[in-house]
């Protein structure tokens, strides 16, 4: 015959009092990533859109390897910006970096909500950039 294992009141108290605590903490950690995630999320709800830019960054990586520093290859990338004006703040400009794709399909004067974080471009009205990760070998 299979003996039931018996519990005290207190252990079954502490279990629980245990699954609580770490439910909790799960909790925490959640709404914390998610603030994280929001934060530098900068919102305008009126801007148009101004002009297109295009730069080239320059940069080489610096790395040590037995005590000797040595320098990677020079990269280059080409920049793309836009510029858009803040309707609620008139005179405000705010220029973003962007990818190819919403680059080439902003126009002159469009219009809408603008969502950015840390001068990368997130969604510009019905535009929602697909990978807003930095990417970029720049700092």
């Amino acid at each position: 015959m299979i003996q039931q294992l018996k519990f005290s009141l207190v252990e079954n108290v502490l279990a629980v009092l245990f699954v609580v605590v770490i439910l909790g903490y799960l909790l925490y950690l959640l709404d914390r990533s998610l603030q994280n995630k929001q934060r530098g999320k900068h919102t305008v709800g009126r801007a148009t859109f101004v002009s297109k830019e295009q730069s080239t960054a320059v940069g080489q990586p610096v790395y040590l390897a037995d005590g000797m520093v040595n320098s990677g290859m020079t990269e280059t990338e080409n920049v793309k910006s836009v510029i858009f004006e803040n309707l609620e703040k008139p005179g405000e400009r705010i220029t973003l970096e962007v990818s190819n794709r919403i680059y080439r399909e902003l126009q002159e004067g469009d219009s809408g909500r603008l969502c950015y974080r840390g001068g990368k471009l997130i969604s510009f009205g019905a535009l929602q950039n697909r990978d807003d990760r930095e990417r970029s070998f720049r700092r």
